[in-house]
């Protein structure tokens, strides 16, 4: 490191002078504290063209009931998930 002023090393809010070789005794008032750099301003991103565009409207039809999974719980639940199975069926209609 080349000769000069640094932030001390001991952490203390001066400056001490570093000669090349060694820290010396010699120490300064710190000129500045670190600028801390301010955060970022939000982006803000606006995608809608006008208040009067057209919206779109995307209908999928239902998913299917996975009768499999409904199976192997009303066994392993001992016939209890069947009250589950009939509820979902009837109300898929």
């Amino acid at each position: 490191m080349p000769a000069g002023w640094y932030a001390d090393p001991e952490g203390k809010p001066v400056q001490r002078y570093w000669d090349g070789v060694r820290w010396t005794e010699h120490t300064a008032p710190q000129a500045h504290a670190p600028a801390v750099a301010a955060p970022p301003a939000p982006i803000i991103i606006n995608n809608s063209s006008s208040a009067s565009a057209a919206a779109t409207v995307v209908v999928s039809g239902r998913k299917p009931v996975n009768h499999l999974l409904h199976f192997i719980l009303t066994i392993l639940t001992g016939g209890l998930w069947l009250i589950v199975w009939i509820i979902v069926a009837i109300a898929r209609r």
